[in-house]
């Protein structure tokens, strides 16, 4: 579970619970999202945010807040 303190304005209305990891020493915050009322596809969205980059990702299993970290790592670089 993430402490409290690391969780910020992700966790904001309509997102789910928010999972901080370091990978290859850079801090990123992992949460779902289900997609704007602009976007035709709808559905819920997986996004990977650090200071630099911010990636989402479609396809992505259910249980994915129990993935280890490399796992998860993996699923944000699928193109």
């Amino acid at each position: 579970m993430v402490p409290t303190d690391e969780v910020s304005d992700a966790a904001r209305p309509g997102h789910s619970e928010v999972r901080v990891l370091v990978h290859e020493g850079v801090r990123w915050r992992v949460f779902e999202s289900r997609s704007g009322t602009y976007d035709r596809r709808g559905g819920p969205n997986l996004f990977f945010e650090c200071e630099q980059v911010v990636r989402r990702v479609r396809d992505f299993p259910p249980d994915w807040f129990a993935l280890p970290d490399d796992e998860l790592m993996a699923i944000s670089q699928r193109r």
